[in-house]
């Protein structure tokens, strides 16, 4: 029974502990896959969730556009008020309707159909804008990490370095010179490493900002591979896909429809608008001296018509008509530069290729087989301390200058896809 009362003491305290560490602002690590990332981000991100505003925006002019005018009902009553005379009373009640001609209605919806589809686009091309910079991101973040790993074991490294070369110095193998300048080199490769991991951090922290996630204690850490995100392309293919699938040029090329669909709703709106009224008056009997009025019911039908001067002005379809010739111009500016950033990206590509290439091939194996050589010949006395730093230094480059290059070319490869349209990255 002791045995338990402590047992429990043990635990209680255990979990107040655990909970005052969170109170303290303790983080919490949760892992995430990049296709975990991208479904959150697509659920949970604001600027989307704000862009996205304005489908149903432009769904609701597209149904007010549908909307036919409500009639007009006009009631009037009429009381002489003279009850010495003996006047009569009477109401008057009138429906007027508007009739739209030309087909104004139908070309209004045209129009904000044209409009609904432009701004489908628009939406679509900024989340795919989104989904690039946060792949980016999230391949930034991985880069971190792996040049905090790089950092992290060239101090470790380097202090076994020091430890060995201050026994050295001891049994009187080396000088005192040589023994403080590697310890001074392992402190020094420590702030590297240090400025590494913080640089990791922050990338972390702008992950939270495409998810969504506001909690202090929360950090994401992205498990993903830079190494295998490798496409092969054709320039020919790309060109010919581009125009049928990128959503930024297809909303410009939409806004060509949307302006020829303006000109038949400034057509149409020239036409007269009909009105058509129709009214029934009723009057008990007048006691007028000079004119009395029996008892009677009157209907009444009118017809109105309009007399559109304005319609000589002509300025709402000449606006129509030069923001056409505009959107003609833009559709064809936008395809010009569209093809430009699709070569200049496609040649980006395959030059980071070629660099990725060339490091797995030479580079990173020949710097680390000179760093072991240096480090065999320094242990042995064939080789200085300056001789092994340079070697280390090298290759510490080497291997960072690997890593941007595979970040750059999942960069260069996010931007070739975003230009052409197509979308296949996995990390």
């Amino acid at each position: 029974m002791k045995n338990e009362k402590v047992i429990l003491m043990i635990v209680l305290f255990t979990i107040s502990l655990h909970s005052l560490a969170q109170s303290k602002g303790d983080k919490i690590y949760k892992d995430i896959s990049y296709s975990q990332f991208l479904e959150q981000m697509i659920q949970n991100n604001l600027s989307y969730a704000v862009e996205k505003y304005k489908l149903p925006i432009a769904d609701a002019e597209l149904y007010a556009s549908r909307i036919v005018a409500d009639p007009e009902l006009n009631v009037k009553w009429v009381d002489n008020g003279d009850k010495q005379l003996k006047s009569g009373y009477g109401f008057e009640a009138e429906v007027g309707w508007e009739i739209a001609l030309s087909g104004k209605r139908k070309a209004r919806t045209n129009l904000a159909k044209n409009e609904l589809a432009r701004t489908e686009f628009e939406v679509r091309a900024f989340f795919e804008e989104l989904r690039a910079q946060a792949t980016i991101q999230y391949a930034e973040a991985i880069k971190n990490k792996m040049i905090e790993e790089i950092q992290s074991n060239s101090y470790k490294a380097m202090v076994d370095l020091a430890k060995s070369d201050s026994l050295r110095f001891q049994l009187g193998q080396i000088s005192k010179v040589e023994s403080i300048q590697s310890n001074l080199e392992a402190k020094s490769m420590r702030l590297e490493w240090k400025n590494a991991s913080t640089e990791w951090f922050n990338s972390l922290e702008e992950l939270k900002v495409f998810l969504g996630d506001s909690e202090k204690h929360s950090i994401y850490l992205p498990k993903g591979n830079l190494e295998n995100a490798t496409r092969m392309f054709e320039i020919e293919s790309l060109l010919e896909q581009a125009p049928y699938l990128r959503s930024d040029y297809l909303a410009v090329k939409q806004q060509q429809l949307v302006a020829e669909a303006d000109i038949k709703r400034a057509k149409a709106e020239r036409a007269i608008d009909l009105g058509l009224s129709m009214g029934i008056e009723s009057d008990t009997f007048f006691n007028d001296v000079i004119v009395p009025r029996p008892e009677g019911t009157l209907v009444t039908f009118g017809l109105t018509i309009p007399l559109k001067f304005s319609n000589a002005k002509n300025s709402e379809f000449k606006i129509a008509k030069i923001n056409e010739e505009q959107a003609k111009l833009e559709n064809q500016l936008a395809l010009q530069e569209m093809n430009k950033e699709i070569v200049q990206a496609f040649r980006n590509y395959n030059n980071r290729l070629e660099q990725k290439e060339l490091f797995e091939k030479e580079m990173l194996e020949q710097a680390k087989e000179v760093l072991d050589g240096r480090l065999y010949s320094y242990k042995r006395g064939s080789s200085s301390l300056l001789e092994l730093l340079e070697a280390q230094r090298v290759y510490n480059e080497t291997q960072q200058n690997y890593v941007e290059t595979l970040f750059e070319s999942i960069t260069a490869l996010v931007q070739l896809e975003r230009t052409v349209g197509i979308w296949d990255i996995e990390l």
